[in-house]
């Protein structure tokens, strides 16, 4: 008796293997995009922890300002001396972001508005010195699915910011 695999074996345990790999495929395109928007929501987080760090090690107010055209289209971190949440010429610019990538918007209800201020304590404040809180939603539509991808950054009144889970569309309004 000869032991051994026959070739009609081998064909049906490959068109099984094929199968579900075929079937795992669509899993590890979603997880790759949640990777993507993962690394653009942490961007934004490192450039709010970064503009706090510095107000506070400078101990100045330092302000994450907006580009014009909104906060997809990248922002600035700048020394803000006069507290307008402007960046004007003779303000020390201490770093700055490019727009974020096709297929990204990033968003900011209204408690956040413009810019982002820290005063030397560390805590986040208006340019006018009121009161700032708020959230960022980052969003991303998928390409197999047509879905919306979403993921929030929330700043405390306290100038620190998390991570929200569970965000849907009616928490900022749109995207």
């Amino acid at each position: 008796m000869q032991r051994g695999y026959t070739l009609i074996g081998l064909l049906i345990a490959m068109a099984l293997l094929a199968t579900l790999a075929s079937l795992a495929a669509p899993s590890f395109s979603d997880l790759r995009q949640t990777a993507v928007l993962d690394a653009q929501r942490q961007h934004v987080m490192d450039a709010l922890w970064y503009t706090r760090s510095e107000a506070v090690s400078r101990r100045v107010r330092v302000t994450m300002q907006a580009r014009e055209s909104g906060w997809s289209d990248g922002w600035k971190i700048f020394i803000d001396h006069n507290q307008n949440g402007h960046h004007d010429p003779s303000e020390s610019l201490l770093q700055q972001r490019a727009a974020l990538p096709e297929g990204f918007q990033l968003l900011a209800n209204r408690g956040i508005g413009h810019a982002v201020s820290y005063r030397s304590d560390g805590r986040s404040t208006q340019p006018d010195g009121g009161l700032q809180m708020g959230t960022f939603t980052l969003c991303r539509l998928t390409a197999n699915t047509g879905n919306i991808m979403r993921q929030a950054i929330v700043m405390s009144a306290t100038g620190r910011v998390r991570i929200k889970e569970d965000v849907d569309q009616t928490d900022d309004g749109s995207c």
